[in-house]
């Protein structure tokens, strides 16, 4: 069973909004507080992690959230 199915669609639907804001928070606090941020491979990790969520973001905006198809509810 899903959880979507468990919670409802307002709540699942704030859920993943809410993870937009949580994932934000987690970048900008391992570019400022952590202990790894001024390494050259964690700074390529939190850019290249952010661009991929920004541009499937962009993509899903586009769309408008419509699912490809063959993809299953």
């Amino acid at each position: 069973m899903y959880l979507r199915d468990s919670i409802g669609y307002r709540a699942w639907r704030a859920l993943h909004y809410l993870s937009f804001a949580v994932y934000l928070l987690a970048t900008f606090h391992a570019l400022g507080e952590g202990t790894d941020s001024a390494s050259s491979q964690a700074l390529l990790i939190y850019w290249a992690g952010a661009v991929v969520v920004g541009l499937l973001t962009v993509r899903r905006v586009l769309t408008g959230g419509q699912r490809p198809a063959g993809a299953h509810e």
